[in-house]
């Protein structure tokens, strides 16, 4: 038990590690990382309904909806202007339609809001390399 004790705390380490020394977009990339993959277990749960999938979807969905408000609260909508106008609107539709999902229980509306995630993330990400190429962090 130690063992695997000591090699899920060197996991953690690591992670930690990772996430103190990732760039500002690196950190961005990595909390809709967290959103596609809490959403893939709901909608992996919704799909197969085994023994505490009502619970599973809950929690997923829950850990995707903070990850949105961390978002949200991260926008500084001064200097975004209408950026972070527009990304405010979306990760509170989001949110609002992975409210509905979460009561209704209904896979459809998992699978409405994940194609909005996807090529967010893909922006994040040229943007990232983008500023790596010019040698900028963030």
């Amino acid at each position: 038990m130690s063992v695997l004790l000591g090699n899920h705390n060197s996991h953690q380490a690591y992670q930690q590690v990772g996430v103190e020394t990732a760039s500002p977009g690196k950190l961005v990339i990595m909390l809709y990382e967290g959103m596609l993959r809490f959403l893939a277990q709901a909608k992996k749960s919704l799909e197969e309904k085994e023994v505490g999938w009502q619970e599973e979807v809950n929690n997923n969905i829950i850990k995707t909806q903070n990850i949105l408000l961390e978002l949200m609260a991260a926008l500084n909508r001064e200097k975004g202007g209408i950026i972070a106008e527009n990304l405010l609107n979306l990760y509170t539709y989001i949110f609002d339609e992975l409210t509905e999902a979460n009561l209704s229980k209904e896979k459809e509306k998992v699978e409405k809001v994940l194609p909005m995630l996807i090529p967010l993330k893909e922006a994040w990400e040229e943007a990232e390399k983008t500023y790596r190429k010019k040698g900028v962090r963030g």
